[in-house]
């Protein structure tokens, strides 16, 4: 009888310990699958540039310049060779994962505070570099720099051509 409970006591803590170590691989396994998430997260740089700057980096011609600013908006002018979607869109967010996340994007809208939004959900999915031109399209007609009024082509709109 005292053999039988011996064994049982072996048996339940093997079985204790085996259940213990199962918990904490999945613990860890799901650990190390958010910290992945978090450090593409964190690779993302968010750059705040001054209109002079964000000028130099859209003229290298290898980014995504994206306007944030409604229809009517974009309408009035806007930087040339701007794509446009308009961050209160339902769909901004669906609709930007349409973009390649690799190249850089240029994101501005007409003071700075929606493209600093935009930023902040194009971070969240994945986007790699983005640069927010501080002050918008106020900031950056303010300084002189040209702004085209052909009028800009919506994503609705493009769809329909």
């Amino acid at each position: 009888m005292e053999k039988q409970i011996k064994t049982m006591r072996i048996l339940s803590t093997a079985l204790i310990s085996i259940t213990l170590l199962a918990f904490s691989s999945c613990t860890d396994a799901q650990e190390a699958g958010q910290n992945e998430t978090h450090q593409e997260i964190s690779k993302t740089r968010i750059i705040n540039v001054s209109v002079q700057q964000f000028s130099k980096l859209i003229a290298k011609g290898d980014g995504i310049i994206l306007d944030v600013r409604t229809h009517e908006e974009t309408a009035q002018g806007h930087i040339e060779g701007a794509s446009f979607i308009d961050i209160f869109d339902n769909r901004f967010e669906q609709k930007i994962n349409l973009m390649e996340k690799e190249k850089p994007i240029y994101v501005y809208c007409r003071s700075g505070a929606r493209s600093s939004k935009a930023a902040g959900i194009m971070k969240k999915n994945g986007f790699k570099t983005i640069y927010n031109l501080q002050g918008g399209i106020g900031a950056w007609t303010g300084a002189g720099f040209a702004v085209t009024s052909q009028e800009a082509i919506s994503y609705e709109k493009a769809q329909e051509l």
